[in-house]
């Protein structure tokens, strides 16, 4: 579409050339004064001028309004990325918010477990396998034959008793 404008101002140009062409050259052999000459070779640059004038704003008006369609696109996929972003951010919040009650679930299991180890309750084994399974399972797949007072035991060392704390909490002297 603009390269048939641009196409059509040219035509024009040109017949306006070709115009002032046969203007200037002697119909039936009779001479045309110096001032006419001069009005038409005015009038014809006026035109001219003009034209390229047209032809400026209307270049300016296509590179604007190419300019503006980019602009929207950009914008478009900015605002895009605004929102997965907000979205990944929202997905992170949640997961940190999981993390902190993992967390507290996990601190609450591990003071349960020390409570019952510090009152030597019958339950501390169980429930210590049952807080922390994958390290039950690995000791009992490296030594089968573990009992469970030796198991306990182990399960203390996990915990990061002393041997003092071990000692009063089975009621155990400590040597």
């Amino acid at each position: 579409q603009h390269l048939r404008i641009f196409s059509l101002f040219y035509t024009l140009i040109k017949k306006m050339k070709l115009l002032s062409n046969l203007i200037l050259l002697k119909p039936h052999g009779q001479s045309i004064r110096k001032e006419q000459q001069v009005y038409f070779m005015q009038e014809n640059n006026t035109i001219i001028i003009i034209s390229i004038l047209l032809l400026s704003i209307l270049l300016v008006i296509i590179i604007n309004a190419r300019l503006k369609r980019k602009n929207t696109i950009k914008k478009k996929a900015l605002q895009e990325a605004e929102r997965e972003l907000i979205r990944k951010q929202e997905i992170i919040l949640q997961r940190e918010l999981e993390k902190k009650e993992l967390e507290h679930k996990i601190n609450d299991a591990f003071e349960q477990v020390l409570q019952l180890a510090k009152t030597n309750d019958p339950a501390f084994l169980a429930r210590f396998k049952e807080v922390y399974p994958d390290f039950c399972k690995s000791l009992l797949a490296e030594y089968p034959n573990l009992l469970n007072s030796e198991m306990t035991f182990c399960a203390y060392l996990k915990l990061n008793l002393t041997s003092k704390e071990i000692a009063r909490y089975t009621f155990v002297t400590h040597k």
